[in-house]
């Protein structure tokens, strides 16, 4: 076998080098080899922007420095490397340690078992709140491509009020880690704090997702799909098992309901709109009745599971009323996706969360904006660089995406 040859320092060299070690802007890097400032040796920071050549031919990618008060440094590509410990993730705007460290350091986010709490708290540390937009399965932009192909260091929230659960994934040097919560009552549940730095092992989706451990696009392609399952599962639940079961909604009404407020019908626009205002209604009651009330569940064992003798599952209000009956199946397979997503049982109480927020969001947004059912927030959390990048960044983040939900909507298709 021949010598190798000699890398060079300048032109293609460095471009080479920049293809091998797959540097791109938004990477978090480690600084190592300069002998010019070698106090920066050591130092981690994240690429501002592409390599260009300096006087000498020299590749330099623009870093700024964390733990420097922003200083920003060009640095050669031959000095630059991947951060090898994705543990110690860093994020500019945080410059005393990690998203990990934020929730550890801050009570009120660490503490919070509620999960749309959680990640309300949470986002709130890092960055202004702005609206959502409908998280759904059949439009043309592919939400899942913006959450495993936009590059830089991102936060992405997945608001399902429709099932009652919201999921935070942060995205840096192209892995994941997931955040979230869930009430904790009756030994069920844990804050988002136990779910980064306890032992739930008992848990399968624990296992797989938390722990604040780092995931790759598979692990992350595979939480999405318990997302997709869940909303084409709702349509099912809607259409075959809840809407039927509202008292005093018109059955003509039910088909054009479960497809869209908006679908094409011979029916009166009147008569959809009040028949979705009483689905509202009466869902809204049911969520403020389990509270003084309770809601019970006939037809499970001591683990929440379906008996394998009942052919479904009764729902009970207070001290007997009985308000749902749920096929066997659908509660199965409810449970299944929210033990896989979540590692809790499916909580009844979410069968009036479906109903109130399930198939509305194209008609059904809060005063703030936000979209009801299945929402989406993407937070760019390099858009902290100085004060006036950032707005400026913002403000095209901001245009840019009411651009595509006014043009297209937004989706969360198969990749």
């Amino acid at each position: 076998m021949g010598k190798k040859s000699r890398r060079t320092n300048k032109g293609d060299g460095h471009t080479a080098k920049t293809i091998e070690r797959g540097l791109k802007p938004g990477d978090i890097i480690e600084i190592s080899g300069l002998q010019n400032a070698p106090q920066y040796n050591g130092n981690r920071g994240i690429i501002l922007g592409e390599h260009k050549p300096d006087q000498n031919g020299n590749l330099r990618h623009p870093i700024r420095l964390f733990g420097h008060k922003g200083k920003i440094l060009d640095v050669r590509v031959s000095n630059l490397q991947h951060s090898r410990d994705l543990d110690e993730w860093k994020k500019p705007m945080l410059d005393f340690g990690t998203l990990l460290e934020l929730v550890q350091s801050t009570k009120t986010v660490y503490d919070e078992d509620n999960c749309g709490d959680f990640a309300m708290k949470l986002w709130r540390e890092l960055g202004e709140l702005g609206p959502r937009h409908p998280l759904t399965i059949d439009y043309n932009i592919n939400i899942r491509n913006e959450i495993l192909q936009s590059p830089g260091h991102k936060l992405f929230w997945l608001a399902m009020d429709a099932i009652g659960h919201h999921l935070l994934i942060e995205k840096c040097n192209n892995t994941y880690r997931v955040f979230q919560a869930y009430i904790a009552q009756n030994n069920t549940g844990y804050t988002g704090g136990q779910w980064l730095f306890s032992d739930m092992r008992n848990k399968s989706a624990w296992l797989k997702w938390g722990g604040g451990k780092v995931l790759s696009i598979k692990d992350i392609n595979d939480l999405l799909d318990l997302v997709v399952k869940w909303q084409k599962l709702l349509v099912t639940m809607l259409k075959d098992c809840l809407l039927d079961q509202i008292p005093g909604l018109e059955n003509d009404v039910i088909p054009y309901l479960y497809k869209s407020p908006n679908a094409n019908s011979n029916l009166p626009t009147q008569l959809i709109n009040e028949s979705i205002h009483h689905i509202i209604s009466w869902s809204d009651t049911m969520t403020r009745r389990i509270g003084p009330e309770g809601c019970t569940a006939i037809g499970l064992d001591s683990e929440q599971r379906v008996l394998p003798t009942q052919q479904g599952v009764d729902i009970l209000m207070g001290l007997g009323e009985h308000v749902l009956n749920i096929p066997s199946n659908l509660y199965t397979q409810c449970d299944d996706l929210s033990r896989k997503m979540t590692g809790e049982p499916f909580v009844p109480a979410s069968l009036f969360l479906m109903l109130n927020a399930g198939i509305w969001w194209e008609v059904r947004r809060q005063p703030n904006g936000d979209a009801i059912g299945f929402g989406f927030r993407g937070m760019d959390l390099d858009v902290h660089l100085t004060e006036e990048e950032g707005k400026r960044r913002a403000e095209k983040m901001q245009q840019n995406e009411m651009t595509n939900v006014m043009r297209n909507g937004i989706s969360f298709g198969e990749p």
